[in-house]
């Protein structure tokens, strides 16, 4: 579920990225994404590590 999320907004961002009127957006998702990517790995290792 979060794999998608981060894709997503991975997606967005790229179709925001070269318009200058949307900098407040991509720093947002950008931030989001970061965060989505730290969760995602964090909940990955515990997997791996309870595994």
């Amino acid at each position: 579920m979060i794999k998608n999320e981060i894709e997503s907004m991975r997606n967005v961002l790229n179709q925001l990225i070269g318009n200058q009127e949307d900098y407040g957006k991509i720093y947002d998702l950008s931030t989001k994404l970061d965060c989505l990517i730290v969760d995602y790995y964090n909940q990955e290792d515990t997997i791996n590590f309870n595994g």
